[in-house]
């Protein structure tokens, strides 16, 4: 499936859907995704649509019980570095899982994915309220505290 298609949402396990109005790419990913084809549809994703790298990216994960090892990570990191332009900009993710142990994975997604900064939620809604910053007022993710924090 290309990163087209995925975007037009599908039946499949890995659906992508792009609101331009806020803009954001959501990302869902369900119990029947295995790892690599995790790897394969991001990558493709920014292979093909390297715009979307300079989105906020919310993943719904919820459902997803699998496994992307870090030889899956590194596909995905490698296809984001190469298709981002502009690691100054200031990017978010935010991932939605019940996964206590989520936030260890998103940590070290915000070293990997230069600029974008990765956090973890219980809810759609308190997701959406951190990606809700206007991108004019943030700083790049550098990974130094910010102050006053």
């Amino acid at each position: 499936m290309t990163a087209q298609a995925a975007l037009r949402a599908s039946p499949d396990p890995i659906s992508f859907r792009l609101d331009r109005s806020l803009p954001r790419l959501f990302v869902t990913i369900d119990a029947r995704a295995t790892g690599p084809g995790v790897a394969e549809a991001l990558s493709g994703l920014y292979r093909e649509q390297p715009e979307v790298t300079r989105l906020d990216m919310l993943f719904a994960l919820n459902g997803y019980r699998g496994v992307v090892t870090h030889e899956d990570l590194q596909a995905i990191v490698g296809a984001y570095l190469g298709s981002n332009r502009d690691p100054t900009h200031p990017c978010r993710t935010a991932f939605v899982t019940p996964d206590p142990h989520f936030h260890l994975w998103a940590a070290a997604m915000s070293y990997l994915f230069t600029g974008r900064e990765h956090r973890v939620f219980l809810t759609d809604e308190a997701a959406s309220a951190w990606l809700d910053e206007p991108m004019a007022g943030r700083p790049p993710f550098t990974g130094e505290p910010v102050p006053g924090m």
